[in-house]
């Protein structure tokens, strides 16, 4: 990976997700002092089941409930995690505050999953935090065929 990123020159990383990725790259980008941002569309990386919905259907914020009950994981990429709830999930935290702690921007679409991050991660307390609305209004003229 070192030397995709040496052979191509790259001096910034935009991540846009990683889902059914490792955290390495991260870890290898910053190694060489590449700039990386990384966008926040979902909450993936407060709980892999992206939707923050517990075991009784009941939106969590991201805080664990107290049931043993497992929440649901409708995706295929985080059914294969057992017990995801309270214990895995605090793992699951602690390297993304890892790979967090090695990134200089952060982006996200609104006010409020910016807020949600902040809470749940502190090390994002002094990052530069950007918020870009979904949606583009654009003044471009339409293209010309002939």
């Amino acid at each position: 990976m070192i030397c995709l990123f040496l052979n191509h020159n790259v001096k910034i990383i935009h991540i846009r997700h990683l889902i059914y990725h490792t955290f390495d790259f991260v870890y290898e980008a910053s190694k060489l002092k590449i700039n990386i941002i990384l966008s926040f569309h979902d909450f993936y990386f407060t709980c892999p089941t992206i939707h923050l919905i517990d075991d009784k259907g009941i939106y969590c914020k991201g805080k664990c409930s107290n049931s043993k009950r497992e929440c649901p994981q409708p995706f295929n990429f985080s059914k294969r995690i057992k017990k995801l709830k309270n214990k895995w999930i605090n793992k699951w935290r602690e390297e993304v505050k890892n790979i967090f702690c090695l990134i200089d921007t952060f982006i996200t679409t609104s006010e409020y999953t910016k807020n949600r991050y902040l809470q749940l991660f502190d090390v994002l307390q002094n990052k530069e935090f950007f918020i870009v609305q979904h949606g583009r209004d654009f003044n471009c003229k339409p293209l010309q065929t002939s």
